[in-house]
């Protein structure tokens, strides 16, 4: 790295172990150099607060690019040195998002990790030449140490203070008490009072761990070790199951190992505790809870024969934690396997064969005479009233979207005699979100006749498309891709009609260029191709609030955005 302003190269310096963590890495530097922590972090320039008691958490997930050159820089280090003291040296295991301070509260994916919180093997803090505090053990998934065969500590045995939390009521920092000298890089370091603990891990007995725990940690090792989409897949799928455990409490005739009480308790407190309802996705400080629920987790996901049992939990969990679990379920991108598992009771919303005791007969009527998304004055002639409970005064449901989207899946389906996932490709739709709206079409009229009655207004919107006039939706949405905008000679007039707020027209272009999109091709506007982007192995749209809520919009607009739509959409299909 190049010579910053910042930082000169310390006199002595430290090489990182392999897998050492920054946090352990800047112990071990103060401890050779018997400097405080706040003296070797101001003088490798990482600091950036000004409060002298605080190094930022998010840096043991991935460091500014700034820091990283000056603590290059001071200690001698390459930028992969330095990048291997973070998370950010897993990669696509943790699938993060920057800054790091993000992941402690992350519902997405298997980004479930509270920044500054660690565990620690005993065993392997013995070795020399010093203790090595693991990257990895900062990590939910980090459990046991299989070299040594032990269970990995998460609490000071002396003082019961989390590794890595500071003590009561201090304030948290990656390195608790960093004005401090350091005694030993394997001692607490949190304080009661302005006593601090001292007490050495490297020093605590050692509990043996279940042989069932240390295979499945070898397999954990080996997908965070060499990531790989099926790998992430699995991580994802049981960090879903362990939350869908915490939110029915764990059934007591699910997993008989040494950690499920440990894991019953950690689900009780979070049911019970009103003020962290919210807080559902953050993993459990108890490696043991940990422990048994990711083996019970497991034992469910391994099972082929185990679909009804996490039908039910599903069902327990709706009823139970209905806000938390939609969040984690919604949000988490199970693989089709569990999702199909998760609802059961509902695949036959999936099957072409199902829908044809109730659907009408149609000839010629193919999945590009089928727009993706199910027009607002069909779905209120057929579908308004599949509201939700708690809709109130004319709200739309909370199963608009699905449904709007499950209806051409479904005449898709019929008409071509396809699954649904291959009926949601041919209309452009992510096989997450196929899957997903089959689910909530189900649920949306479990209250209203249940699935014969969804499949027979499905029926008269079978029937309205094989008698209407047929539009080649294929080719309008072929037309379009990632980088079309609404022409410059449209869009200039248009931003006449436009109020005036705070976000860049540059913004609002894309934005109403995906609702012109939506008009034409009779698709989701949360899907135009030019807001589409792959994040967390998910279809998003980077974050764009769509201005497609047209009810806020004047008419003079309406009906331009309308007229544009109709000369763009006639040009199209005379294939011009």
């Amino acid at each position: 790295m190049s010579e910053t302003p910042w930082a000169r190269r310390l006199p002595r310096s430290n090489q990182p172990l392999p897998g050492e963590s920054l946090a352990g890495y800047l112990l071990n530097l103060a401890h050779r150099l018997d400097l405080s922590p706040a003296d070797v972090i101001k003088r490798t320039g990482i600091k950036t607060l000004t409060r002298v008691s605080v190094l930022d958490l998010s840096y043991s997930v991935t460091l500014p690019l700034d820091a990283a050159q000056r603590l290059g820089t001071a200690s001698g280090l390459t930028d992969a040195q330095v990048t291997g003291l973070t998370l950010d040296s897993f990669g696509t295991v943790l699938d993060m998002a920057r800054p790091g301070k993000r992941i402690a509260r992350s519902n997405y994916g298997n980004k479930w990790v509270n920044p500054g919180r660690t565990r620690a093997c005993p065993d392997c803090l013995r070795e020399s030449p010093h203790p090595v505090w693991s990257t990895r053990w900062i990590m939910p998934w980090a459990l046991a140490c299989t070299i040594h065969g032990t269970l990995l500590i998460d609490q000071c045995p002396a003082c019961g203070t989390s590794l890595g939390d500071p003590g009561p009521g201090s304030i948290r920092s990656l390195i608790p008490s960093v004005a401090s000298p350091v005694e030993h890089p394997a001692a607490c370091r949190s304080t009661t009072g302005r006593v601090m603990c001292n007490h050495r891990f490297d020093q605590a007995d050692p509990i043996q761990a279940q042989p069932h725990l240390l295979f499945l940690q070898q397999r954990l090792n080996q997908a965070v070790a060499n990531p790989t989409a099926d790998g992430n897949q699995w991580l994802r799928d049981l960090r879903l199951i362990a939350l869908l455990l915490v939110a029915v409490g764990l059934p007591d005739d699910l997993t008989p190992t040494p950690y499920a009480d440990a894991a019953r308790q950690h689900a009780h407190e979070r049911r019970h505790n009103s003020d962290k309802a919210r807080d559902h996705s953050i993993p459990p400080g108890s490696g043991q809870a940990t422990a048994g629920l990711l083996l019970a987790a497991d034992k469910l996901l391994k099972n082929a024969e185990a679909s009804d049992d996490l039908a039910d939990l599903n069902r327990q969990a709706t009823e139970q934690a209905p806000t938390p679990w939609e969040q984690a379920k919604n949000k988490s991108g199970p693989s089709l396997r569990l999702h199909e598992a998760l609802h059961r009771h509902k695949r036959s919303t999936t099957r072409p064969q199902r829908l044809a005791a109730y659907l009408p007969t149609v000839e010629g009527l193919a999945p590009e005479h089928i727009p993706a998304y199910l027009p607002a004055a069909l779905f209120d002639a057929h579908l308004a009233d599949a509201r939700h409970p708690s809709g109130t005064n004319g709200q739309r449901s909370r199963y608009e979207r699905p449904l709007r989207r499950y209806a051409p899946i479904a005449v898709a389906m019929h008409a071509s005699q396809i699954d649904a996932t291959t009926a949601g490709r041919l209309l452009g739709y992510p096989d997450t979100l196929t899957a997903a709206a089959c689910a909530r079409a189900s649920e949306a009229f479990r209250d209203h006749g249940g699935e014969p009655e969804l499949f027979r207004r499905i029926a008269a919107i079978t029937s309205h498309y094989a008698t209407a006039a047929r539009i080649d939706y294929r080719r309008r949405r072929d037309h379009f891709d990632a980088g079309w905008r609404i022409p410059d000679d449209e869009w200039t007039p248009l931003q006449t009609s436009l109020a005036r707020n705070n976000r860049p027209w540059q913004i609002r272009h894309i934005e109403y260029s995906a609702w012109v999109w939506s008009l034409i091709t009779i698709g989701d506007p949360l899907l135009a191709p030019m807001t589409r982007i792959e994040r967390n192995g998910r279809q998003s749209t980077n974050g764009t609030r769509l201005a497609h809520d047209h009810r806020r919009w004047g008419n003079a607009t309406l009906r331009y955005l309308d007229a544009l739509a109709a000369r763009l959409a006639a040009t199209i299909d005379a294939d011009i």
